[in-house]
C-alpha cells in the first residue's frame, strides 16, 4: 500500500515538473523573466566576488 501512494505520489511530481518545464519553454514572457533574474543574480555574484577578491589583495 505504502509503495503504491509513494509510486501515485512521484508520478504526480514527475508529470507536475514536465508540465512545467513545457509551459517555460513554450511562454517566452515567463522565460525572458528567468533569463533576466539569472543575469542580474550572476551579476551581483560576480561584484561580491570582486570587491572580496579586490579586499583581499589590498590586505596581502
Amino acid at each position: 500500500m505504502f509503495s503504491q501512494s509513494l509510486l501515485a505520489e512521484l508520478t504526480r511530481w514527475t508529470l507536475a515538473l514536465v508540465i512545467s518545464l513545457i509551459a517555460l519553454h513554450h511562454c517566452q514572457p515567463l522565460l525572458d523573466a528567468f533569463s533576466e533574474h539569472a543575469m542580474a543574480a550572476g551579476c551581483h555574484s560576480h561584484e561580491q566576488s570582486d570587491s572580496h577578491m579586490h579586499h583581499h589583495q589590498h590586505n596581502h
